[in-house]
């Protein structure tokens, strides 16, 4: 039973501002309604900014605010589209300032009025969900974790020598206590807070020790900081962070900028906080005039998903009130512009409860996601799939996930090669291996990407092991790989006939040698899997699809054997996208994919898929492991799937998909991928995990040993 996504009731306004001809702006709103995929677009230009009465009315946030609603929404047009969105259940507001208006930033946005309702603040409505929206240069897709596995760095940066700048000390250890008890926000859902600075054993709040902790893997970044405008450079903004010694150290926002762009994996939200806590009030204020505001467009152009700053000077008083709600919203549902409308009807009342600002280029707003199947279907699906593993009537196909489990490499190797040829294509391309090999093998030659990916992922290991990479260059460059994979993975996970299944992390190769299977499909190159069997004591037999004419002979134990019959204690592993011990024989481009599936359509090539896991095909659940719903992978092999006879067979088993790493405002739909999957198998009983891996494997082993039991 699919569940009832939080986002099928919102309506989504997004508010584009450019800036016209002399002083004027054009404002365009684009609204998608409920239950609708179709845009309605409304524009206006010639429209003026009353900048004067801005200025005039700075100190007033209610007059100010009045200023820009009429801006906004003084026009008809403009105003009947708010209208229309705003009878959705919830609205969710995007205002997007292009290039040509961010100097539209500085201004406080978060004071507009209701337009239908002048006298109360737009955003005190939690019904409201508001955010500025950023587009990125960084596109890379913004890949979501699990809330469990989600941890926090809070770093707190109190220079002894504040004075000197005429600046306030920071508690620090009240930071940190608020801090923690903040994202330790209701039992059960708390954010973990795995480092903090200053601390006894890390040192000061240097800038180089923060980004080691963000290096380790931190989604949530609370940084507590003081902040100033460089008045050598006009709206530059400068962080005060510590040195070893305690003292001063001035860092120019774009090199924070900078050094965060360098990260493999940036967080998923950083919370800027500008705090003067020592020995004050709880209604005095900060003293910061909005350096770490102005900060969070660049920080979200660099690719960070979310950023929230607080718009200058703000009392103790509302950051004490505002914080804890904020995290423990946050750890509701994961989507954090839900979180900050309810942080702040928390402090509405409070004259400065438009300062919290946030900079976003989330679609629907979300940081995390929940882990399992959607909606109640996993009270039915885990039964049934201990069911068909236990009666031998399980099929697995196996995706690049898994080996991306042991060494992320795809999205990074595409980016890289893409830099060194210039790739030509869309920004939004350059992360798709496929299509970057597909690039490469035109520029160069049809071999180079199999080459390519062999040599790099040969490097990177080596570098990985250090002293422990093997360095016989006599062997053959696919045997060199799958020596070092598997030395690796035994560095991270251990022997893989020792380490049980339900360990976390957990060794996928390992789990899955441990299942009672008489067959793996998968579309890795590696022999990864291979070795896991035998390392269990099953003698495994390798097949490969022959997709072409060209690959010359390749490994089929049917051939070699009339009577073999796949089994639990001799299993098959049918390599479809070929192997790296043949490399002509690796799926890698879209060509590769075309002809892969023009050959699987083409009865001389599809009679050459083994009738035994034909038959299998039909007539067995299936479990897609590894794979992204919208990946070449899985569509490639999804359409493989479809040409195999007796399809009505599937209609008693359950079938599994277990999506990895979902992207953020893409396929984060359980519904939506389960329809498609339903739709194409022809069958009902088609259920999505959301989740990594090795959380499945861990569910998995629990969920056997209860049947079992």
């Amino acid at each position: 039973m699919a569940s009832h996504d939080p986002d099928d009731d919102i309506a989504d306004l997004e508010i584009g501002i450019e800036r016209g001809p002399g002083s004027t702006h054009s404002v365009r709103m684009r609204v998608t309604r409920p239950g609708s995929e179709a845009e309605e677009r409304v524009a206006c230009d010639g429209l003026v900014l009353a900048r004067e009465q801005l200025i005039e009315r700075a100190n007033d946030a209610a007059r100010y605010g009045e200023v820009l609603t009429r801006f906004l929404f003084s026009e008809p047009a403009l105003r009947d589209a708010f209208v229309a969105a705003r009878a959705a259940p919830r609205l969710r507001i995007r205002l997007a300032l292009a290039d040509s208006a961010a100097d539209l930033h500085a201004l406080r946005w978060e004071t507009l009025r209701d337009p239908q309702a002048a006298e109360a603040p737009l955003l005190h409505d939690q019904r409201v969900l508001f955010s500025r929206y950023l587009a990125s240069f960084d596109w890379r897709p913004v890949r979501l974790r699990p809330r469990e596995e989600l941890r926090a760095l809070v770093v707190v940066a109190d220079p002894q020598d504040l004075g000197d700048y005429g600046l306030a000390r920071i508690d620090a250890a009240g930071e940190l206590q608020r801090a923690r008890e903040g994202l330790r926000a209701r039992e059960g859902a708390e954010i973990p807070v795995v480092a903090v600075l200053p601390d006894p054993t890390c040192g000061r709040s240097t800038l180089e020790r923060m980004l080691g902790g963000l290096r380790d893997g931190c989604d949530v970044l609370y940084l507590v900081c003081h902040g100033a405008f460089d008045r050598r450079q006009a709206g530059h903004a400068v962080l005060f962070f510590e040195d070893a010694e305690g003292r001063v150290v001035r860092v120019p926002g774009a090199e924070l900028v900078a050094r965060l762009q360098e990260l493999e994996v940036r967080p998923r939200l950083i919370v800027l906080a500008s705090c003067e806590s020592a020995g004050t009030a709880s209604d005095a204020t900060t003293r910061d005039d909005g350096p770490l505001a102005a900060l969070g467009p660049r920080l979200a152009e660099a690719g960070v998903p979310a950023v929230l700053a607080m718009q200058g000077r703000i009392t103790m008083r509302t950051v004490a009130r505002f914080m804890p709600v904020l995290f423990r919203e946050l750890t509701t549902d994961g989507r954090i512009d839900r979180a900050l409308a309810v942080a702040r009807g928390a402090i509405d009342v409070a004259e400065d409860a438009w300062r919290p600002v946030l900079f976003m280029r989330l679609r629907r707003g979300r940081v995390w996601y929940e882990a399992g199947f959607s909606g109640d279907s996993g009270l039915t699906t885990w039964p049934s799939i201990c069911q068909d593993l236990e009666m031998r009537r399980c099929t697995p196909f196996l995706g690049p996930g898994l080996l991306e489990a042991i060494v992320p490499h795809r999205e990074r190797y595409a980016r890289r090669w893409a830099d060194e040829a210039a790739f030509p294509l869309a920004p939004s391309h350059r992360d798709d291996l496929t299509q970057v090999a597909q690039y490469l093998a035109i520029s160069q030659k049809p071999s180079y990407p199999a080459w390519r990916l062999t040599r790099d992922l040969i490097q990177e290991l080596r570098a990985k092991l250090g002293a422990d990479a093997p360095h016989d260059e006599d062997e053959e460059p696919a045997e060199i790989l799958n020596d070092l994979l598997d030395r690796w993975r035994t560095a991270r996970f251990g022997a893989p006939a020792d380490v049980p299944a339900d360990r976390s992390p957990v060794d996928p190769y390992a789990a899955l040698a441990a299942l009672p299977l008489a067959a793996y499909v998968t579309t890795g190159g590696d022999d990864l899997l291979v070795r896991a069997l035998t390392a269990r004591g099953k003698q495994p037999e390798v097949g490969v699809f022959p997709w072409s004419r060209a690959l010359g002979k390749l490994p089929d134990p049917f051939a070699r054997d009339p009577d073999y019959e796949p089994s639990v204690k001799r299993p098959l592993v049918y390599h479809l996208f070929g192997r790296y011990a043949a490399p002509k024989s690796l799926v890698l481009t879209q060509d590769d994919h075309f002809d892969f599936l023009l050959a699987v359509r083409n009865p001389e090539f599809h009679d050459r898929i083994p009738a035994w896991l034909r038959a299998r095909l039909s007539d067995s659940g299936l479990l897609f492991l590894g794979f992204e719903v919208e990946s070449w992978a899985f569509r490639v092999v999804f359409r493989t799937l479809l040409q195999q006879e007796g399809a009505g067979a599937r209609d008693d088993y359950r079938h599994v998909a277990a999506q990895v790493e979902p992207e953020e405002g893409r396929v984060l739909d359980p519904a939506g991928a389960r329809r498609y999957l339903e739709h194409s198998l022809k069958n009902p009983d088609v259920d999505i995990y959301w989740g990594p891996l090795d959380r499945f494997f861990a569910e998995l082993a629990r969920r056997r040993k209860e049947v079992l039991a």
